[in-house]
């Protein structure tokens, strides 16, 4: 089950998801079924993860996290499993800037995924998605938001206008903070990089 640890709480309500709280974090997870190796279910929660990172982060709430396929038990009260585990280093140890990290068990899953469309890789579902330019494979939430409200610049062209508020907010709060300042200049080339490829956008780089 892939697993999703974020250092800040969110509330994601969907029948093809399990969750829950512990302190400032979340555990999200869903089912990986033989006959297609979860790649539904990953297409849908990538797709939604992406959506609730940019609603988030237009509050101000730059979270980081790990998304790895592994075994995981939850029940009302307790979670425990070694997927959960690899998250959490994932999102203590490795992911440093405010994203969400694929660990080499789902990135394997995920290149299983790939050989069943050959040389059209682009219509895989989790192309938008995930950050395949990236050294280490991680939730690209704002073209992945894109994607998921069907290319409707009007519908997220707020959010980013947030985003890029709270991006340049931070770097004058931080520019002392030789610790924090990186993170948010990480966010404004992450954020730079999606303003400059869609023209409608073009204007909202920092």
């Amino acid at each position: 089950m892939p697993i999703v640890k974020f250092n800040r709480t969110l509330l994601i309500k969907s029948n093809n998801f399990e969750y829950k709280f512990f302190t400032d974090n979340l555990v999200l997870s869903t089912k990986i079924e033989a006959h297609d190796l979860g790649e539904g279910p990953l297409g849908n929660i990538l797709g939604a993860l992406a959506m609730y990172q940019l609603v988030i982060a237009s509050h101000g709430y730059f979270v980081r996290g790990g998304i790895e396929a592994g075994y995981n038990y939850m029940d009302d009260r307790i979670v425990f499993g070694d997927a959960l585990i690899t998250a959490h280093y994932l999102e203590s140890k490795k992911a440093i800037h405010p994203r969400i990290l694929v660990g080499p068990e789902l990135n394997s899953l995920i290149d299983e995924h790939k050989k069943w469309y050959g040389n059209k890789t682009l219509n895989m579902p989790h192309n938008d998605v995930l950050n395949f330019a990236s050294k280490e494979l991680f939730i690209d939430y704002l073209n992945g938001s894109l994607s998921f409200c069907d290319d409707d610049t009007n519908a997220i062209e707020p959010l980013i206008k947030s985003h890029k508020k709270h991006i340049e907010s931070n770097i004058k709060k931080f520019s002392n903070d030789p610790n924090v300042l990186p993170k948010y200049e990480w966010l404004r080339d992450y954020h730079n990089e999606f303003c400059n490829s869609i023209q409608v956008f073009n204007y909202l780089a920092i």
